[in-house]
């Protein structure tokens, strides 16, 4: 494998999936002193590797094609950690928040403040006592 377009071509559509979700270009020095280069991932559990050769260009190429193929699995991850960030320092402004709004008649609704409701009068809300039924006296 030299090139990225071998990238695709020497792998079956599960290893491109698991490389998509990690796997990376190993450099192993040899006793003889020569540099080779390795495509290491993991699959079902199992490591598997594909030798890339001695040529550090070939195996730059097939960083770039790794990083490219990767790319979308790293940003989803940035973007869960920024909306975990956001998520917490808005619950740290509605606890801040949450005492001075109650002291206005309001509260939190998900992240919207809400003005309580007025409290009905009158038997017709409910507040008030039971209305009498025909036919029972209370005495």
């Amino acid at each position: 494998m030299n090139a990225p377009d071998d990238l695709a071509g020497a792998l079956d559509p599960a290893d491109l999936g698991a490389l998509a979700a990690q796997g990376f270009v190993s450099a192993e020095t040899r006793p003889s002193g020569a540099v080779t280069y390795k495509l290491r991932w993991r699959r079902a559990g199992r490591q598997r590797v594909r030798y890339l050769g001695s040529d550090p260009a070939a195996a730059a190429a097939v960083r770039a094609a790794l990083a490219n193929l990767q790319a979308p699995a790293r940003d989803g991850r940035a973007a869960a950690g920024l909306l975990r960030r956001a998520r917490a320092a808005l619950a740290r402004a509605k606890a801040v928040l949450a005492p001075a709004l109650a002291a206005k008649g309001y509260h939190y609704h998900g992240y919207a403040s809400r003005r309580g409701r007025p409290a009905a009068a009158g038997p017709a809300a409910g507040n008030g006592p039971a209305p009498e039924s025909k036919g029972v006296t209370h005495e």
